[in-house]
């Protein structure tokens, strides 16, 4: 190793490359196409790691958008509820919805008691003519 390191080590290698060309640059040629040849696999497989990276990206951001699209839907239904929910209470606290409720309730006793009246008088009008028909007419069993 230490004879790696030292100038009379180099001094014979740098003559040795000089007196034979012919050797050492095809040598370097062949050295240089198949490192080329190994950096072009490696970078390929890259290339193909990162494509895919890319497309597993695309389709979370896809999911993501999908998901976003969803809650937007979501959420302007939700609003559209409580505008309608808001306008109900307002309506509420005004009183209007109660008072329309109690002249609703208000109106339908009332047709009750007439209905009811008018049933009273109807009763009364027909016991006094069945009473009568039955006080005229002979009463006749028959058995058939």
């Amino acid at each position: 190793m230490d004879q790696l390191l030292t100038p009379d080590f180099w001094k014979v290698q740098l003559a040795f490359v000089a007196s034979a060309p012919w050797l050492i640059l095809p040598l370097l040629l062949v050295f240089a196409v198949i490192g080329w040849a190994a950096c072009s696999r490696v970078n390929k497989g890259q290339i193909e790691g990162l494509k895919s990276q890319l497309n597993a990206r695309d389709e979370r951001l896809q999911l993501a958008r999908d998901k976003e699209q969803d809650v937007t839907e979501k959420l302007a239904a939700a609003r559209t509820e409580v505008t309608t929910l808001r306008d109900q209470v307002t309506l509420y606290v005004k009183g209007e919805a109660l008072q329309i409720v109690q002249a609703s309730v208000g109106s339908t006793i009332a047709a009750i008691e007439q209905a009811n009246s008018s049933s009273n008088v109807l009763r009364t009008t027909l016991s006094e003519d069945v009473l009568r028909a039955l006080d005229q007419a002979p009463v006749t069993l028959r058995s058939d």
